[in-house]
């Protein structure tokens, strides 16, 4: 993600830690992370008129996820979450995320989850439709994201 994309051309929402998301160390459990940055993502493709399971006739999997906690968050921390795509190539694409504090502008997580255009009906991965190339093209020439 280059620092440019961040301050000009991001998706970003906020979405509050609610008291379900925290756990016995009083802070985010990871397995809330994953909730919420799948929300986050829903919203993106919202807003590009995409719905995950039917774009031209295929839907996402996801294939691979990595988290990088830089410190905590805790009940009622509004997280400022930016959503951008990575690489992509055949069926995958990276959606990476920037999870701030949205009062202190503190990182509070970066994140990468692999996915992959997937026919559910036949059970395999497809290509990346030509709407979401589109999407990816326009996020990585920074037009907009």
């Amino acid at each position: 993600m280059s620092s440019d994309h961040q301050k000009n051309h991001p998706f970003s929402v906020v979405i509050p830690v609610r008291i379900t998301d925290v756990n016995y160390g009083k802070h985010m459990a990871h397995t809330a992370l994953i909730g919420i940055l799948h929300q986050a993502r829903v919203l993106f493709l919202t807003a590009h008129n995409l719905d995950e399971l039917n774009i031209e006739g295929s839907g996402l999997i996801l294939s691979n996820a990595t988290y990088s906690y830089k410190t905590e968050a805790f009940f009622n921390t509004k997280l400022h979450i930016k959503v951008e795509i990575g690489e992509y190539s055949g069926a995958r694409f990276n959606f990476l995320y920037d999870v701030t504090n949205f009062d202190t502008g503190k990182r509070i997580v970066i994140g990468k989850e692999e996915m992959a255009f997937f026919d559910y009906g036949k059970k395999k991965s497809v290509k990346i439709p030509e709407t979401f190339l589109r999407i990816c093209d326009a996020c990585q020439t920074h037009i907009m994201c």
